[in-house]
């Protein structure tokens, strides 16, 4: 398993993007000061996925870094 930690920005689109990490992949997520009603600018989240897995991850991720 590898370990990826972003700081992403806090909206809708970011979170459907972490939905479709965890629908497709088996993956343990873990946000960090997500509360999605809160208007933070930014949230930070742990994936722990497969190596093979990291470059999904990235891509889904990438808009929102």
């Amino acid at each position: 398993m590898t370990t990826l930690e972003y700081t992403i920005t806090n909206n809708l689109m970011a979170g459907l993007a972490l939905r479709a990490i965890e629908e497709r992949i088996p993956c343990f997520c873990n946000l960090s000061d997500a509360d999605f009603e809160n208007l933070e600018d930014t949230i930070t989240v742990t994936i722990q996925c497969r190596e093979e897995d990291v470059n999904f991850v990235k891509e889904q991720l990438a808009p929102f870094v």
